[in-house]
């Protein structure tokens, strides 16, 4: 098989070719060092853009192997195109301007610079986009103090002042119960001492102790005395009580009140503070987002400028190519050779398992109740002696689903199929929305609801079988 190669002439102006030659010498190391930044760059934009989309509907790793897949090579592809399309543009403008030899000369000049100009622009475009992610992900999160937190530890501090009240409170009333209860018992017993006087006395003067008479009268005298005493006591122990209790309570308020003082003064400390970290997490995502759009922007500008460069050093040192027509190395025709046959030999297998497989579903007779059976899943794949619902197998009996018959183990990995994409969807809806990724949450909300109708769609379907096979 025939192939074409390029070999470049010797340089026909040697002074300048030898004036320049050192500083054009490491610029293809360095277009090449600078597209492959440039390729990350755009890599990363198209993998950021990819990944969330298809993350809700496939397993982790799957998502980011297929963003990858996409991504890689569309940035390749991208890169390509500018060291394919700009050189020969720069080429035709070094060596002759805008004058053409004719018109298919300038018609591929003007599609060349249109493409090279396309690439250049999605390129960059995907580079200024790429600063941003990348800054945002080698700066992280910014790491603040949770202002619920703190007024949350600050309420449980002040709901454990309430309980030492309460406890106090309960104190309280015991002491002051307890100190009525020994003034009533006091005065009681002073009263009936009196009382128990009047009683001996009365007796004796009965006697004719004519003395105890008075005596009985003095107590009898006591005893009203005794009950004002008494009633002032109480009176002053209320008053007491109530002077006691309006202590303790301010005791409480001006704990309450310290503690909520001492709140404001901790969520505004923390408050200032997470202000002050959010300002520095801001300028040092800001110091890698102008470190990122210097890469990104400068790898772009440099593969640019090392192409022109390239080209016009060949063009002043009249340094033109050739085309060879050569023949393919025996080794890599042999090798071709190889891949080719082992290509048609797994297309010829794949077409014979595909003959194999394909086989007439059978369509059910409405007047029978036999359920549905899938040929190839069961041991009788003939169509002319299926079985009955007697020797039926579980997964052999099939429901209807979009015109083609499914079975109870289908049914049942698209239970779980779902179930698992719906559990990762709530795990990404839940950390999009704690990190305020709007765009996020709608993407994965839509998904959790999308998965939710499909889970029930199928268990619907798990129904619907069950009910019709149970009952043969």
């Amino acid at each position: 098989m025939s192939n074409y190669t390029s070999q470049k002439t010797d340089p026909q102006n040697v002074e300048y070719f030898s004036f320049f030659y050192d500083a054009v010498e490491p610029i293809p190391i360095i277009q090449r060092l600078a597209q492959t930044i440039s390729a990350i760059f755009s890599g990363v934009t198209l993998f950021l853009f990819i990944h969330p989309k298809i993350d809700p509907y496939l397993p982790e790793w799957i998502a980011i192997l297929i963003a990858a897949i996409i991504a890689i090579p569309f940035a390749l592809f991208v890169e390509k195109m500018i060291a394919s399309f700009l050189p020969a543009t720069v080429r035709q403008l070094a060596w002759y301007g805008l004058k053409f030899k004719n018109g298919k000369y300038m018609g591929m000049f003007w599609v060349l610079a249109i493409l090279s100009l396309f690439a250049i622009g999605i390129n960059g475009m995907f580079n200024y986009i790429a600063k941003d992610e990348i800054a945002e992900n080698a700066a992280g999160e910014a790491k603040t103090t949770d202002l619920l937190q703190v007024q949350q530890s600050g309420d449980n501090k002040k709901t454990l002042i309430l309980d030492a009240y309460k406890v106090d409170k309960e104190d309280f009333d015991i002491l002051w119960k307890d100190n009525r209860q020994a003034i009533i018992d006091k005065y009681d017993a002073k009263i009936e001492a009196q009382r128990n006087k009047i009683q001996t006395n009365e007796r004796k003067a009965a006697n004719g102790h004519k003395w105890a008479k008075s005596h009985a009268e003095v107590a009898r005298a006591t005893i009203p005395r005794l009950k004002e005493e008494k009633a002032r006591k109480l009176e002053q122990w209320a008053t007491d009580k109530k002077t006691a209790l309006s202590e303790l309570e301010a005791r409480r308020d001006d704990k309450l009140a310290q503690q909520d003082t001492n709140n404001d003064q901790t969520v505004l400390i923390a408050q200032t503070d997470n202000n002050e970290k959010k300002e520095k997490h801001q300028i040092k995502e800001n110091r890698y987002k102008n470190l990122s759009g210097i890469f990104a922007a400068g790898s772009l500008l440099i593969t640019i400028l090392c192409i022109c460069i390239n080209e016009i050093f060949k063009a002043g040192s009249e340094i033109s190519t050739t085309i060879l027509k050569t023949r393919e190395p025996l080794l890599q025709a042999i090798f071709r050779s190889i891949g080719e046959w082992i290509d048609r030999l797994i297309r010829d297998i794949f077409t014979i398992q595909q003959e194999q497989q394909i086989a007439p579903i059978p369509v059910r007779n409405n007047a029978q109740n036999t359920p549905v059976v899938v040929t190839g899943f069961g041991s009788n794949n003939n169509t002319d002696n299926m079985p009955t619902s007697s020797d039926s197998k579980l997964g052999t009996q099939a429901v209807m689903h979009n015109g083609q018959p499914v079975t109870h183990t289908v049914i049942g990995f698209r239970i779980l199929d779902y179930s698992k994409r719906i559990e990762g969807n709530k795990k990404s809806l839940a950390e999009a929305t704690k990190k305020g990724y709007r765009g996020k949450v709608k993407i994965y909300s839509e998904a959790l609801q999308n998965n939710i109708s499909h889970l029930q769609y199928w268990e619907a379907k798990k129904q619907e079988w069950e009910t019709k096979f149970n009952s043969l």
